[in-house]
């Protein structure tokens, strides 16, 4: 749901103001590691796909998330629907 909320803000944000919209994966930000979904699921990247996969000894897997002190503007894209890998909860 926030996603959604999230989307509907930036994007009517980006129409009212005429502003370009980027948007990137978080896995560009936490060295590729398994990123929290629900339970012991977690969101991974593999060849370039995301996708769900179930994680029980994850401890050692997970890295930080760190913004660099320059953002580089070839990871970011104009196409930034959402993804919506999860079904309804």
């Amino acid at each position: 749901m926030a996603i959604k909320i999230s989307y509907l803000f930036l994007k009517t944000l980006s129409i009212s103001k005429n502003l370009q919209l980027f948007a990137t994966d978080g896995f560009e930000f936490n060295e590729n590691s398994p990123i929290k979904a629900v339970g012991t699921l977690y969101f991974i990247k593999k060849n370039g796909r995301i996708t769900t996969q179930k994680i029980d000894d994850i401890k050692s897997k997970i890295k930080l998330f760190n913004l660099p002190q320059k953002l580089d503007i070839n990871i970011f894209t104009s196409d930034n629907k959402p993804l919506y890998i999860l079904p309804a909860l």
